[in-house]
């Protein structure tokens, strides 16, 4: 009979879910599924790392923790452990108490996967945990995405246990002697989740034999047509994308992107849709399916529509395009940039190095040379109303000459300057102050805004 450790070893080398050699961190809860995996994996030539979260939700769960540690170093294996305060997260963000758990693991898990330079994170889910995400999706209404269950990777993250059943875990653990921790919340029908467990599988199982498996085979074909459809839809709102011609379109992309409505009205309802919904899911909004679905009416109709979603976006229709641009909140900051050095934000950075200024660099370029006596006190931060940029006995405004370059709003509030106690010396894609200009052969900085 062929073991759950061939099985495992036979399903990674299926789905290429990892090499030898590799740093895995594994989500370790103490539980049966995640006892389970780290046996398999210490069987398997790689490097592990057992991370552990402690939810501080059950008086007991400081011990927990010990016992997780425990086991993973009987089996030689690296142990990461913190806690969280679960409770107070869920209030903070207006969420449930199981959605703030996993808000708060993943952050963990990633923390833990970089401060031990592993390449992947494992978690532990199964075969029966896919098919419950499927049929509650399925209740609480979805489309392909949902009825595709639990994707076995993304991005950093894989699930090589997503073929096994959660009885043959629980059987290993036991086989192999090994205790395991038995989460109460578990056990509670106020979840819908034990709900599914214990009534929808069985009922499922006892229609077709196998049916399980048969719900796996067929979200991994709607998982493959809705990444068709995603490519379909990304070709054609890259299609239907105006054009900037600008040094900062990229910055711009970030935070507001604009769209031929005509080009969008041209495609079938449920494409211009999933179009629509790719174009706010990149701003980094949610929408939901009614409001995508007016939205995509909208376009088709002419007609003029506007709603705030989900993460911070706003959507708006006119006649003549489909606007999707960043509406959440813009918090200041400042931070000393070192020469040498850099200073760092979401998705871009600024650099600042040592140079010689024998050469001419373009005025709205994105990067720029600046004398060294202005680069003494360097700060990043965001422009104020109030700052302004001098070229020759000519001061501008910063937010208004960023207007006036075509820079929106949302883009504009958005772009970090570098200044110094005079002001500002430097806007990327505008230019730098007259009295910070290097001139040829002369002691130079050179700074530099790179879009990560």
């Amino acid at each position: 009979m062929v073991t759950l450790q061939e099985r495992f070893r036979k399903f990674i080398q299926l789905h290429g879910l990892f090499s030898p050699g590799d740093r895995i961190l594994l989500g370790f809860s103490g539980g049966a599924d995640s006892t389970c995996l780290l046996l398999l994996l210490a069987d398997e030539s790689v490097e592990v790392v057992a991370a552990h979260l402690d939810h501080r939700l059950r008086s007991e769960s400081g011990e927990e923790a010990k016992q997780c540690g425990e086991l993973a170093a009987s089996l030689g294996v690296e142990f990461v452990c913190e806690s969280a305060d679960v409770r107070a997260l869920a209030e903070m963000e207006s969420v449930g108490i199981e959605e703030a758990g996993r808000m708060a693991r993943y952050a963990f898990f990633e923390r833990a996967r970089r401060q031990v330079g592993a390449q992947l994170i494992a978690t532990a889910h199964t075969l029966d945990d896919h098919v419950e995400t499927m049929l509650l999706n399925l209740a609480r209404g979805t489309g392909l995405r949902g009825l595709s269950g639990i994707p076995l990777r993304r991005d950093a993250i894989v699930r090589p246990l997503l073929f096994a059943r959660k009885s043959e875990a629980e059987a290993v653990c036991r086989e192999r002697g090994v205790a395991f921790i038995q989460d109460p919340s578990n056990l509670d029908e106020s979840h819908a989740r034990v709900r599914a467990r214990r009534e929808l599988l069985p009922a499922f199982e006892r229609l077709h034999a196998g049916a399980l498996d048969s719900a796996a085979r067929a979200a991994e074909i709607l998982r493959e047509e809705d990444a068709l459809l995603d490519s379909l839809a990304s070709f054609e709102l890259s299609a239907a994308r105006e054009a900037r011609h600008h040094p900062l379109a990229r910055w711009i992309a970030r935070y507001h992107a604009r769209y031929s409505r005509a080009r969008l009205a041209a495609l079938p309802h449920a494409l211009r849709r999933r179009a629509l919904m790719l174009a706010v899911r990149e701003m980094g909004g949610s929408p939901t399916f009614e409001i995508a679905n007016s939205l995509a009416s909208a376009i088709a109709r002419g007609e003029r529509l506007g709603a705030n979603l989900e993460g911070g976006v706003l959507a708006k229709v006119t006649t003549s395009a489909l606007v999707v641009k960043s509406s959440s909140r813009v918090e200041p900051f400042e931070q000393r940039l070192e020469v040498p050095g850099a200073v760092c934000g979401e998705g871009w950075r600024i650099v600042a190095e040592s140079d010689s200024a024998p050469r001419s660099v373009g005025r709205r370029a994105l990067e720029q040379l600046v004398n060294a006596p202005s680069s003494c006190s360097l700060a990043v931060r965001l422009a104020g109303d109030d700052d302004r940029i001098a070229y020759g006995s000519h001061a501008r405004r910063v937010l208004r000459a960023l207007k006036a370059e075509g820079v929106p709003q949302e883009a504009r509030a958005r772009l970090p300057v570098v200044a110094d106690a005079e002001g500002v010396v430097w806007v990327p894609g505008l230019g730098v102050a007259e009295r910070a200009r290097a001139c040829s052969g002369e002691a130079a900085v050179l700074l530099r805004l790179e879009l990560l």
